[in-house]
């Protein structure tokens, strides 16, 4: 699985057949096995949209204890482009998994953290949970997932202008040694022996296969 092998440290693990519920529950958890938070996933892989999904997803969710819900769906609703929250459900294009993931599961840890360093505190709690579930903490999402993707998208720009640059350099270097080779064998050719070697430009001399006798 493609979470399995970004996130080692996590537990995912599929929704037994039959049990109702979405399909994958990831665990988020440091290397040392703390936990810290639960994302529920959910796929759909139709070629049209259904509202009811969200609805459901979010009573997954609720049985599930999880903090976050993810549909990753083939076809996204109208007026969403790539990803977005609808309704306290995060809703995202495949091609955007990973980067959703990276950010919602950073922000679970150092979420967990917050919580931890405020027990018995109950206000404070209070406070934190309604900005997880307010405006403010959805467009940080959004706007780190955006951040990331361009970062990403730049450095595979920057690689391919790299290695195109590389290629062409390839072959402007094998140019050269052509030609270079070309003088040295024009003036073996008119001065004969007394050209002085150049090693890296002779050609090696071919064994006759003959044995010394």
């Amino acid at each position: 699985q493609i979470l399995q092998s970004k996130f080692l440290p996590d537990s995912i693990e599929d929704v037994p057949t039959g049990v109702k519920g979405a399909d994958l529950i990831q665990i988020v958890r440091t290397e040392f096995g703390q936990k810290h938070g639960v994302i529920l996933w959910e796929s759909k892989n139709t070629k049209t949209w259904s509202d009811d999904w969200l609805k459901k997803l979010k009573e997954d969710q609720g049985r599930a204890k999880a903090d976050v819900a993810i549909l990753v769906s083939k076809t996204l609703p109208d007026g969403l482009e790539n990803f977005g929250q609808i309704k306290g459900v995060w809703v995202a294009s495949r091609a955007f998994i990973l980067p959703l993931a990276h950010i919602i599961r950073r922000h679970l840890i150092e979420i967990s953290g917050i919580k931890q360093s405020l027990e018995n505190r109950g206000e404070k709690i209070e406070q934190l949970y309604n900005y997880i579930s307010g405006t403010q903490f959805k467009n940080h999402i959004e706007n780190m997932v955006l951040s990331f993707v361009s970062m990403k998208e730049d450095l595979e720009t920057e690689k391919r202008s790299t290695q195109r640059l590389w290629s062409k350099r390839e072959k402007e270097l094998e140019g050269v040694i052509i030609n270079i080779s070309g003088v040295y064998g024009d003036l073996q050719g008119i001065v004969g022996v007394s050209l002085p070697q150049i090693k890296s430009l002779e050609v090696p001399a071919l064994e006759s296969g003959e044995k010394t006798k």
